[in-house]
């Protein structure tokens, strides 16, 4: 995914680098043989129930008016205790939180390792094999 941010600079400044405190507004995600997963994810504050703990949530654009919670997902995630799943986490053992995308039915198809604000990109997304039971 990308991040959308309004744009800041002019273009013939020099650019300088820095550092995102702050939760992206939302993320683009193209380029995917899923082709209902492309597309634009915006901040939402609900969830489906019985997720696992959330920190950040990115819901696929448009989404139901009449199902607030259905759809697509991008979220951060806590990751959970140690030895209390049967699957492996996301990234380095030490990280504290995973990036997930869900798709409708809420289970984990993708992760990129956590405590980031902004994940990465491309091939730094890993394919996973999780079910609803992820939700732990």
């Amino acid at each position: 995914p990308g991040s959308m941010a309004p744009y800041t600079g002019q273009g013939s400044q020099q650019r300088r680098h820095g550092y995102v405190r702050d939760p992206a507004k939302g993320f683009w995600v193209g380029g995917s043989s899923i082709k209902e997963m492309n597309g634009v994810y915006t901040k939402v504050d609900r969830i489906p129930l019985g997720m696992r703990e959330v920190y950040f949530a990115y819901r696929k654009d448009p989404f139901d008016q009449n199902d607030p919670t259905g759809g697509w997902l991008i979220c951060m995630t806590k990751k959970p205790e140690p030895g209390s799943v049967s699957w492996k986490t996301v990234g380095d053992d030490s990280k504290q939180s995973e990036w997930i995308i869900f798709d409708p039915s809420i289970n984990e198809r993708f992760g990129h390792e956590g405590d980031t604000v902004i994940p990465g990109a491309g091939v730094q997304w890993k394919h996973l094999h999780r079910g609803m039971d992820a939700a732990g």
